[in-house]
């Protein structure tokens, strides 16, 4: 019975191993920091090497070996997929925030007389469009219905300026 005890103990270990990494990746999601990934990466390669040492000298068959293998194979993959996908998401992060700064500091003007032609932008609005949008149509930059673009710049009188603000995708 002692040896049961032993072996439910010793089996839940990659278990727990999951958990401990899935833990550190919620909480460097919540808290919004970039993981530290040397000292960590470092615990996690001793974690299952004594894993895979202490139950290979305690083994008694090749099942056990095979068991020890098959246990600790995701908890290396999912520690080297989670660091993976916790640092994609805070550089997507980072350049979604530095994005949305540049988007909302944007302005163009349009001349609607002239064909929905870009008059003249601004040096943000070049970034966001990935080049100079003075002289250029706006059909040819953005993915949207001549409908929709002249709907876009119409004012709703005669004498208003058009301002909008656009929500960028």
């Amino acid at each position: 019975e002692d040896q049961m005890h032993r072996v439910r103990i010793f089996s839940s270990v990659p278990v727990v191993l999951m958990a401990k990494q899935l833990g550190r990746a919620v909480v460097g999601l919540v808290v919004d920091t970039k993981p530290q990934q040397l000292w960590y990466n470092r615990l996690n390669v001793v974690q299952v090497f004594l894993f895979v040492v202490i139950g290979g000298l305690n083994a008694m068959n090749v099942g056990e070996i095979w068991f020890l293998i098959y246990c600790s194979t995701p908890v290396v993959m999912s520690w080297l997929l989670l660091d993976y996908l916790l640092s994609r998401v805070h550089s997507l992060l980072r350049a979604n925030e530095q994005l949305m700064k540049t988007a909302f500091a944007a302005s163009v003007w349009i001349d609607v007389a002239n064909g929905l032609h870009v008059s003249e932008s601004n040096r943000d609005f070049d970034t966001v469009v990935d080049g100079n949008a003075s002289g250029l149509k706006l059909s040819a930059i953005f993915a949207a219905s001549a409908q929709h673009l002249e709907q876009l710049c119409s004012p709703s009188s005669a004498n208003d300026r058009v301002i909008r603000r656009l929500k960028t995708d």
